[in-house]
């Protein structure tokens, strides 16, 4: 279950997105190292990757969540025979005290049910892309679920009927 301090900091999160992409990537695909300016959520929907983040090697594969702050040094790159197709987001993060806000999710986590959170990744997507009139808070209020949700399936959470069984394979390098 999540403790009541993760709990309390949860509900004082306020997103703003500014980048919201569906990734379909090419067989010589890859990200140079760089450093990111802002927080980081990439979901794996498919295929691999693998990624250096901050010098240490993680391997990418369909269910997988990789969670970077501001200022972590990625590079990346994808296998010609598996190509990756992930959501990345870029966004800020602050508390209603309007002071930057902290994620307590690992770098990496696999998810072992997936589904609920690739519809919610599919739905801000497409609403980001669209841009019609309301867009930025129907993203900021389906992240804020998508958020909800690893959260959920990091910590593990009796609400969602399976005390720690939604936790996998939490941080691989």
């Amino acid at each position: 279950m999540m403790s009541a301090e993760i709990t309390e900091m949860n509900e004082e999160l306020l997103p703003e997105i500014y980048v919201a992409v569906f990734r379909q990537c090419t067989p010589h695909w890859n990200m140079p190292k760089q450093a990111i300016a802002h927080w980081n959520i990439t979901y794996v929907v498919q295929g691999r990757a693998q990624y250096r983040i901050n010098g240490e090697e993680y391997a990418l594969a369909a269910g997988d969540v990789l969670c970077l702050p501001p200022g972590a040094i990625r590079e990346a790159l994808t296998f010609s025979d598996n190509l990756m197709q992930c959501f990345s987001i870029d966004f800020g993060l602050i508390n209603l005290k309007k002071e930057a806000a902290h994620l307590s999710l690992p770098v990496l986590h696999h998810l072992s049910q997936e589904k609920r959170i690739s519809q919610l990744f599919h739905e801000l997507s497409f609403i980001w892309l669209d841009k019609q009139p309301g867009y930025k808070i129907r993203t900021r209020a389906l992240f804020l679920l998508i958020l909800f949700h690893l959260q959920e399936s990091f910590f593990g959470s009796s609400s969602a009927g399976g005390g720690e069984g939604g936790q996998t394979d939490v941080s691989r390098p």
